[in-house]
């Protein structure tokens, strides 16, 4: 059952595509892009303060991946996957013993 009727659609299933962007507001943009940066092994392809946010994005494959750091967020709690939004974000690898023996891996247990 579709909650809109097909004239309503933007698109149908078939015409939409890969993810072209994923954008996740960081509590500290400047510990995020380290990270980030870091862990992705490249610098962001743009970094700007777009005066109401300040926007990092790292090209990966066909898709960006958009820090945002606000300078007055509505709330600092910490990330619980048991709250409502994005759970986590999953990156490929071509060998997981490899990411196990990073020093990065631990923050991801």
């Amino acid at each position: 059952m579709s909650l809109l009727a097909t004239s309503e659609r933007l698109m149908t299933p078939s015409q939409i595509g890969d993810i072209s962007h994923v954008a996740i507001t960081v509590t500290d943009i400047d510990a995020s892009r380290a990270w980030y940066t870091e862990l992705l092994g490249r610098d962001p392809l743009m970094d700007e303060d777009t005066g109401r946010f300040q926007h990092v994005v790292y090209q990966l494959g066909a898709t960006l991946l958009s820090l945002h750091g606000f300078a007055a967020l509505h709330s600092e709690e910490p990330f619980d996957e048991l709250r409502p939004g994005l759970d986590h974000i999953g990156f490929g690898c071509a060998c997981q013993r490899r990411v196990r023996s990073d020093p990065l891996a631990t923050v991801w247990d």
